[in-house]
């Protein structure tokens, strides 16, 4: 009996968990969706997955408005490793955005699997 009351009472909160996509997917995508890096802009550029943009996780809040348009579009969010990630998936999904994805791996991943990377600076 606990361990069903624990269970309904966690389903809102699966409710909430991004999807997550592999870097497989996301590059086989026809048309890709909008990727954000919230990673600190010193590890943007020293290297990111291409065509992201970086929204550190802390700045996320101030930059809904402008993302507005990609409200229910699908979007991609990474770190480095995951924490950072989760924390913008939160606010994201808290703000009405559907279609959140985490990328799997994060950028540790994506650089363990030997993919495409771009440097530099690119800002929203």
């Amino acid at each position: 009996m606990r361990k069903l009351l624990l269970s309904l009472l966690m389903l809102p909160a699966l409710a909430w968990a991004a999807q997550p996509i592999s870097a497989e997917a996301l590059l086989a995508k026809a048309q890709p969706p909008l990727v954000l890096d919230v990673r600190s802009p010193e590890e943007f550029m020293a290297g990111h997955v291409p065509g992201a943009i970086n929204i550190p996780h802390t700045d996320i809040p101030k930059h809904l408005k402008s993302l507005a348009a990609a409200r229910h579009q699908e979007l991609v969010v990474y770190c480095r490793s995951g924490r950072r990630a989760q924390l913008a998936i939160t606010a994201l999904e808290a703000d009405g955005f559907d279609q959140v994805k985490h990328l799997q791996g994060d950028w540790l991943g994506w650089q363990e699997a030997k993919l495409p990377v771009e440097t530099g600076e690119e800002q929203p």
